[in-house]
Formats: C-alpha cells, structure tokens, sequence
C-alpha cells in the first residue's frame, strides 16, 4: 500500500467517525434512547448502534429520517451531509 493510499484510508476512516459522532450527539441531545430512535425512523436499535460506533455508515435516507427523529437544525444537516459526501 503506498503512502497516498494510506492517508485517503485514514481520512475516509476519521470521517466516517466524525459522522457517527455527530449522529450520535443528535440522538443524544434530542434526548432519545437507540431503541426509540430506531423505532421512530424503522430501523434496528442493532443497526443504530453500528452507525453511532462507526461500523455501518448510513444511507442518506437513513440520515434524513434521523434528522426528522431529531428535529436537528439545517445548520447540522449541511454539515452532517457535507461530512458524508466526502466518504
């Protein structure tokens, strides 16, 4: 693996963690639990915790429903979307 390949690997890996953060911190201010977040938007509370560890990255649909779940502000949906954009 050469060095250019390496850094892209390691950015793509610390953006899908700044993504599962910042879903995580979402969740968490809007003060619901994995397993009503899940049941609100139609996934599994399983599927919730792999997105929040950075083990599944999500759909934008699932993004989107999270952001209604949430009711998070369009300042935290670009922000969110630009992260995801660039994994």
């Amino acid at each position: 693996m050469t060095q250019e390949t390496q850094s892209k690997a390691i950015d793509k890996e610390q953006g899908k963690q700044d993504v599962s953060k910042a879903l995580s911190a979402l969740r968490l201010k809007s003060k619901l639990s994995q397993e009503k977040l899940a049941q609100q938007i139609g996934i599994s509370d399983r599927y919730i915790r792999n997105v929040e560890s950075g083990k599944s990255m999500p759909s934008f649909d699932i993004v989107r429903r999270w952001f209604n779940a949430t009711k998070a502000s369009q300042k935290t949906i670009l922000s969110i979307v630009q992260m995801q954009k660039l994994n």
